[in-house]
């Protein structure tokens, strides 16, 4: 039979009667409290009985004091006197439990436990707000790709999957920043009457917002192994499991550091150090890694080899393309290179393919090229969005590579007709006239296709019954 047990406790810091609850319960079980941390909790053995707990607060101290310190000492000794004893603390929070019926508070006066609460605010508040921030920079990050990219963004399940965790971060932050100053503007008000108002619990918002975190990470997980590779999902895996592994580590070397009543300033000095290490070696780690399984193609989507031209080392690929310049133009040449990268989402799809010519290939300089991407917009009301945003890209290119006017590109439609789609464009340069990048409106899709020669309609039609759906029509 174990003593020990640990469990997965999702409460805020500042939910006093929610864990005082928790804690009477898994007490009448036969659990008592030994230690806990913001979400792993320890409980020992004992018999089922029931006890009343209380959750009190010492805005002095901290995470890396060694334990307990002189002032928690003495607290702890003065509640004593009135039966409460010592279940655990963490940081500024100490857990009390009472075996007799009706226990003395050990707090009474309103004021004093508000305030109290509300200097003890610091560290938690300050987690939060860093957390916030930090969600909010990659949500709007994801927001330049999405407003951008729209079509490539959410047909990217990595881009997909982690906006979505972003903002059930958000959600949780921002809910418990403003749960926290509307909690304490109210029991600042009762306080002055003489009520102590405790705050409303959220354990249920969180446990909501962790699973859906956690579903959200293990259904990208299963698509990158079942669309990818087994060796691509354990990459995410080992990124997944950054964060857990580095605390867990460093958590207990700062445990180990307080029991053995070192200094707080070591133990924080000491802590941070192990941190960063840590987490350069895991990176280290992690990039070599990858490497190892770029080198042994355990990441590649297709087929692909190396060759080498003129001292240097190039990639030749022969994936299976929906569109070949042989079709187009029914000729042979030997020497391509076959590229095709794919992603698809319940929002959208995007295929890019490229067909170019090795530079090892005897015919190279007169063999044509050809390129293409094609959006598939499965949702109506995002099919604008994807075709303007891919009418802006030529602007973004203008201005990233800082072309002065006369020299810029841009799209101009033209006759949708010869391509048998709803719309059509030809990107158009200002200096040199018509190029041969073509951006073309089927129902459901949008195809960007680029060509080195003179296209013809037949060729025209061949892109509309391969690339566009036309092919019953």
């Amino acid at each position: 039979m174990r003593e020990r047990m640990g469990r997965f406790e999702l409460y805020s810091f500042f939910d006093q009667k929610g864990i005082e609850r928790r804690l009477s319960r898994m007490a009448e079980r036969g659990w008592l409290l030994e230690k806990f941390g913001s979400w792993s909790w320890v409980y020992r053995r004992i018999e089922p009985k029931k006890l009343t707990f209380c959750v009190t607060y010492c805005p002095g101290a901290s995470l890396f004091d060694p334990e307990p310190s002189e002032g928690q000492s003495t607290f702890y000794d003065f509640c004593e006197h009135t039966g409460w004893e010592i279940a655990a603390s963490s940081a500024q929070m100490q857990v009390f439990y009472n075996q007799r019926e009706n226990p003395v508070p050990i707090e009474t006066d309103p004021v004093v436990m508000v305030d109290t609460i509300h200097r003890s605010k610091g560290s938690v508040l300050f987690a939060n707000i860093a957390l916030l921030a930090v969600s909010l920079f990659q949500g709007w990050m994801l927001w330049g790709d999405v407003k951008n990219h729209v079509a490539e963004t959410l047909a990217d399940s990595a881009s997909l999957f982690s906006g979505l965790m972003w903002v059930l971060v958000i959600a949780l932050c921002a809910g418990s920043i403003a749960g926290y100053y509307l909690w304490h503007h109210r029991a600042a008000q009762a306080a002055e009457r003489g009520e102590f108002l405790p705050m409303r619990s959220d354990h249920w918002i969180q446990v909501g917002v962790i699973f859906g975190v956690l579903a959200v990470a293990a259904a990208y997980l299963i698509s990158q192994v079942r669309t990818r590779s087994p060796a691509a999902g354990a990459l995410f895996l080992a990124l997944a499991l950054t964060v857990p592994l580095v605390t867990a580590v460093v958590v207990r070397v700062r445990d180990r550091l307080k029991k053995r009543k070192v200094s707080k300033g070591v133990n924080l000095g000491v802590t941070i150090g192990l941190c960063v290490v840590l987490v350069l070696v895991w990176q280290g780690a992690m990039m070599a890694g990858v490497g190892y399984a770029v080198r042994h193609g355990w990441l590649s989507e297709g087929r692909e080899e190396s060759y080498e031209y003129n001292g240097h080392t190039f990639t030749a690929y022969s994936d299976t393309l929906p569109l070949t310049v042989e079709e187009l133009l029914g000729v042979e040449y030997e020497g391509y290179s076959y590229r095709l990268r794919s992603e698809e989402s319940f929002l959208t799809g995007w295929m890019e393919a490229v067909q170019k010519p090795r530079l090892d290939a005897a015919d190279s300089q007169e063999m044509p090229y050809l390129s293409y991407s094609v959006a598939t917009v499965k949702v109506p009301a995002l099919y604008d969005l994807c075709r303007d945003a891919m009418l802006r890209e030529r602007d973004e290119v203008n201005y990233d590579a800082g072309v002065p006017e006369g020299y810029r590109e841009q799209y101009q439609a033209i006759d949708p007709a010869p391509w048998q789609a709803k719309e059509a464009y030809r990107l158009m340069r200002e200096d040199d006239g018509p190029q041969g990048r073509y951006l073309l409106c089927y129902e459901g899709r949008i195809v960007e296709i680029y060509f080195d020669w003179e296209v013809s309609e037949g060729e025209m039609r061949t892109v509309a019954e391969q690339l566009g759906g036309r092919s019953q029509e």
